[in-house]
């Protein structure tokens, strides 16, 4: 591993699964779960989070992996990711069983703009 990090925040609900999947990728340092997406309603809650989008702050090793091999969808600038409460942080390392919407696609890649 290198001495540099890079962040990445995603939002494609269920944190839950998208932590769960993106964890095991070579390059991943951290990853924490939280909410995104409306700048008007601070602090939210999984009760109480508005039009949030449930997101996932991710750090990795840019000389290990890339953006593109971690990311999904559409690209565009983050705002604020209010980090969710701690039960909610690694929920299916505590519960392998818990539910999950994610899977893994083997050799995806998010496509440069015009490939697709």
């Amino acid at each position: 591993m290198s001495d540099v990090e890079e962040k990445a925040l995603l939002a494609g609900g269920c944190f839950w699964g998208m932590q769960e999947l993106i964890r095991a990728l070579p390059g991943v340092e951290r990853t924490r779960v939280g909410y995104s997406g409306d700048d008007d309603k601070p602090d939210p809650t999984y009760r109480d989070h508005g039009i949030h989008a449930e997101s996932m702050e991710i750090t990795f090793d840019p000389a290990v992996t890339d953006y593109r091999s971690c990311g999904a969808g559409t690209v565009v600038p983050a705002g604020p990711l209010w980090e969710a409460e701690p039960e909610h942080q690694d929920y299916l390392q505590r519960y392998p069983d818990g539910y999950t919407c994610h899977f893994p696609r083997p050799n995806w890649r998010l496509p440069r703009r015009g490939e697709s």
